[in-house]
C-alpha cells in the first residue's frame, strides 16, 4: 500500500548579512535550534 505523503511547506529564515536557511515546516525543532546556534556564532 502506498501512503500519501504529508504535505509540508518550506520556511525561509533570514539570518542577516544576506544569509538564509530554508527548512521544511516539519523540521525537528531541536536540531534546527542547534544549527541556528552554530550559525549564530559565525
Amino acid at each position: 500500500m502506498i501512503r500519501p505523503r504529508k504535505k509540508t511547506s518550506v520556511v525561509t529564515i533570514e539570518l542577516g548579512g544576506g544569509r538564509r536557511i530554508r527548512v521544511e515546516s516539519d523540521v525537528d525543532i531541536e536540531a534546527l535550534g542547534r544549527i541556528l546556534n552554530v550559525l549564530e556564532r559565525r
